[in-house]
């Protein structure tokens, strides 16, 4: 095989470009994630202050295809692996997640994470297929999750 300096210097290069676009798409895409959840953060804090609740109950919702991890799925769905995990917003953590935390955290789990931090006000809970429904004004889907 004949090669020549240029073939040689355009294949590294294009090994090397392909290596920094992924990890710059990684970086873009973890930021947005936390972006977005300490808004929504921000905004369920502010929400549940008018509505005089102290401590919210919030969940993630997640993705559901074969790409969701193993974390996402621990932390963010019940055993059922359908409904949605809920948290009171205090145990909800800040910061970075490492691995085999018991609580989720704001920002997400891992880079490329794409669960998005949301609220689920009095009354609602979770229908069959893991969807947010009215059950009624004195539902308390956090209670009933954590009965023993």
């Amino acid at each position: 095989v004949k090669t020549d300096v240029k073939t040689v210097l355009g294949g590294q290069l294009a090994e090397l470009w392909g290596k920094v676009h992924s990890d710059v798409k990684k970086i873009v895409e973890t930021e947005t994630t936390i972006a977005r959840n300490m808004g929504v953060d921000d905004a369920i804090q502010r929400i549940s202050a008018m509505q005089g609740i102290s401590d919210p109950t919030v969940f993630f919702v997640t993705v559901r295809d074969q790409h969701r991890c193993s974390e996402c799925t621990r932390l963010h769905i019940l055993p059922d692996g359908v409904t949605p995990r809920v948290w009171k917003r205090s145990e909800v953590g800040a910061g970075y997640h490492k691995k085999g935390q018991p609580n989720p955290k704001v920002g997400g789990l891992h880079p490329h994470c794409r669960c998005v931090l949301t609220v689920l006000m009095p009354g609602f809970g979770f229908d069959a297929a893991g969807m947010v429904t009215w059950k009624n004004k004195d539902h308390d889907e956090y209670a009933k999750q954590t009965q023993k």
